[in-house]
């Protein structure tokens, strides 16, 4: 009892002087209770901070000299800790520290890191004394660097600590006698991205008649934007180029089923430069097909992905994200609408007709639209550019054309006519045909729109896209819209 009492008291001293530090170590397993009076142990109980960041990048001095320079402050000769003992020292312990490398082919084989020893450190004293008495060393160990080390790129690099003796009256810690100081040295490259918008989209239209492609292009041209992270050290050469594997990458990333483009070469914009002080610059991507797009599918799409593919300039590279430029290509039948003088066919009755609004394509909330559609209303229908509007005709009908009536507001002398209707059709609710966007239609009380090729419809969905004169069309309620079908 009279041992274990002793032991406790020892061991609360130890904690005490754990309590200085940042942190509190559990020292009971770092000697055995029964040794504890023929031995005093020596340990280490770690830095406050073993753990530094470091960000640098390239540079090029007054005279032309191209070197390195860090984005924060260095500490090259960190204060780390002092020497403890877990009594008393009966006279001055000498307590040596080295620089271990064995422990950290160790720690790297244990943890499968990689950490690279930086060979530069070196301990500013290697001796730290405990005064006869005391329980602390009254220096601590620094470690001394040379932080241009950093600048072989190598990333992570540390520094294995260990106390290899603690003088004739001292013992070895076997639990808290080494540590290791890490050091992450991020090189940034002025990385160049595409800047802007990040992808373009090209229609590809075919023929609701005999199916043929309708505006076939031999080749597309789009305006680009390149951006780098840092001002140019020196010009900056960039390549890019067609990379198709990237299709079936974006394609697990967005769960969508693009396919690639086999007969198409970048045929302008391949290169770039960024001049030397500038950070960014434009020019065209110019996409050529040897096959005019006639070899693409009607309900396919297709994606280009145009990637960064190398950067040539001191301290320059490639972003690790906006890298790739996308151009997505869908096809669909050419617009089924026309813009009319007049309707064609027979006048649909509007007795069964009904109609409902929805503020935008992920509401759930629909509003009652059947009065201004058939007539009914009052006055306005406000019809933004953002509200859907979903038309059931009441029965199936061969679609002819159809005829919207504007509101006229005679303080401003004009009509809120609709400039470009974009529709879709369908016979159950269900699927779906995109009919595209309309041609331009008369600004005026009327706007008559012609079906090129009829075909039964019973559902419409209706955009009022585009209107003349504002952010909205409006119908006028008293008159609403009227559908024609073809005759029998």
């Amino acid at each position: 009892m009279k041992n274990l009492l002793k032991y406790a008291f020892l061991l609360g001293v130890s904690l005490s002087v754990f309590t200085a530090c940042k942190e509190n170590y559990d020292m009971s397993d770092v000697f055995e209770p029964d040794d504890v009076y023929a031995k005093n142990y020596v340990y280490t109980q770690g830095p406050a901070k073993n753990t530094y960041n470091y960000e640098f990048k390239a540079s090029v001095d007054e005279d032309g000299t191209k070197s390195y320079q860090f984005l924060s402050d260095v500490v090259n000769d960190p204060l780390l800790i002092p020497a403890q003992s877990t009594k008393p020292a009966g006279s001055d312990l000498k307590v040596k520290f080295a620089i271990v490398p064995e422990l950290l082919d160790s720690y790297n084989a244990a943890n499968n890191s990689d950490w690279a020893l930086l060979e530069s450190a070196t301990l500013e004293r290697d001796v730290l004394t405990i005064l006869k008495g005391e329980q602390m060393s009254a220096d601590s160990l620094r470690v001394l660097y040379d932080e241009t080390e950093f600048f072989n790129k190598k990333a992570h690099y540390a520094v294995p600590v260990r106390i290899v003796s603690a003088g004739s009256e001292g013992s070895v810690s076997e639990n808290y006698k080494e540590f290791l100081l890490f050091f992450n040295a991020k090189y940034n490259t002025s990385a160049v991205a595409w800047s802007g918008t990040l992808s373009s989209k090209f229609i590809l239209m075919f023929d609701r008649g005999d199916g043929s492609v309708f505006n076939p292009t031999p080749s597309l041209e789009y305006p680009v934007t390149l951006k780098t992270q840092y001002a140019a050290l020196e010009d900056n050469k960039v390549s890019v180029r067609i990379n198709n594997d990237l299709v079936q990458v974006y394609n697990a990333a967005n769960e969508t089923a693009y396919a690639p483009l086999e007969n198409v070469e970048l045929t302008g914009g391949s290169e770039f430069t960024i001049t030397a002080g500038e950070s960014e610059t434009s020019g065209n991507i110019t996409l050529a097909f040897s096959d005019s797009m006639n070899s693409l599918e009607m309900g396919r799409s297709y994606l280009i992905p145009i990637e960064i593919s190398d950067v040539e300039g001191y301290g320059a590279g490639v972003s690790e994200s906006n890298n790739v430029y996308y151009i997505f290509i869908s096809t669909i039948y050419t617009p089924n609408m026309a813009a009319a003088d007049s309707a064609t066919g027979t006048l649909i009755d509007r007795t069964n007709m009904t109609a409902t609004y929805k503020t935008s394509a992920t509401s759930t909330y629909e509003t009652d639209w059947t009065k201004n559609l058939t007539g009914n209303g009052t006055s306005a229908g406000y019809m933004y550019t953002y509200y859907i509007y979903t038309i059931d005709l009441g029965a199936e009908y061969t679609l002819t054309s159809f005829e919207f009536n504007a509101y006229y507001y005679s303080y401003y002398d004009y009509y809120y006519a609709p400039k470009i209707f974009n529709v879709q059709v369908s016979t159950d609710k269900e699927n779906w045909d995109d009919w595209g966007d309309s041609e331009e239609l008369a600004d005026g009380a009327q706007s008559f729109v012609k079906i090129r090729f009829p075909v039964p419809v019973r559902y419409l969905k209706l955009i009022a896209k585009e209107a003349w004169h504002g952010s909205y069309s409006a119908i006028d309620g008293k008159k609403g819209m009227n559908f024609y079908q073809q005759e029998e």
